[in-house]
């Protein structure tokens, strides 16, 4: 009789899961990145990890990012909608060690995005906080929050680099609109986030290719100025028509910061 137990034979469709799982747990990870977790938790070798994302990129479950989110993987809503209905399928102890390593690395991933906030000076009975992600020399996402609430400052303070990952995912994959945003131009990105008025978006021109979006939102006393860095002229019109036809995004964004 053979010593110890035979190897538990994990199916395509459950590797597969389990590189969702991990993409969904850490927020924001490129391939590279993504590899020394799968590694380290001994889920499948370099080369199947490859040839299943590249399956998870054909069927639409996941999508890779352009420009200052070069390479990066999101779950689209075909990969969540799979994650959600078969997730229970993986034994419930790789799904711990992945849920439980994820966080820590997660944080590690991070501090390489340079993930900042600060308080600014707000008008008396109203607080304000600026959130930046940034990995180049212009920021990825600049969020400024405007709001009556001090708690609800506060919780972003905490929770934003908890959920600054999360953010972005929404925002770069929000659906398309029919047509490009008419932003008015702005010299700089300040200028643009300083102008942007809800209805009456901004842009900001960089050397090169690069554009930023800039955008205000409103829901309540609260108000969210949003840029966005993207590599064209023509998709920052794009995003920015995106998020004025995205239905109760205000309102979602401030949950996803208040409540971690």
């Amino acid at each position: 009789m053979p010593e110890g137990f035979a190897k538990r034979h994990i199916s395509d469709a459950e590797n597969r899961l389990r590189l969702l799982l991990c993409i969904d747990a850490l927020g924001l990870c490129t391939r590279e990145e993504l590899w020394p977790f799968v590694a380290k938790l001994e889920l499948m070798e370099y080369m199947p990890m490859c040839l299943y994302l590249d399956e998870l990129l054909r069927d639409g479950s996941l999508m890779e990012g352009q420009h200052a989110v070069q390479g990066v993987l999101f779950l689209t809503g075909g990969g969540r909608e799979a994650l959600e209905l078969f997730e229970r399928r993986m034994p419930r102890s790789d799904r711990d060690r992945i849920l439980l390593a994820a966080p820590r690395y997660a944080a590690q991933l991070s501090e390489k995005r340079q993930i900042r906030t600060a308080y600014e000076l707000a008008d008396k009975g109203r607080y304000r906080l600026s959130c930046s992600v940034t990995e180049g020399e212009q920021p990825t996402l600049f969020l400024r929050l405007d709001t009556d609430s001090k708690r609800l400052c506060e919780a972003a303070s905490r929770h934003f680099r908890h959920c600054a990952a999360r953010l972005i995912t929404r925002l770069y994959t929000l659906p398309p609109a029919a047509e490009p945003a008419r932003p008015h131009l702005a010299d700089n990105l300040e200028e643009a986030l300083n102008t942007a008025r809800p209805g009456d978006p901004a842009l900001c021109l960089f050397g090169g290719q690069e554009a930023a979006g800039a955008v205000c939102l409103r829901t309540g006393q609260t108000k969210l100025f949003l840029s966005l860095l993207l590599g064209r002229e023509q998709d920052a019109r794009q995003w920015l028509a995106s998020v004025e036809h995205a239905e109760g995004l205000a309102a979602e964004l401030t949950a996803l910061l208040r409540d971690l």
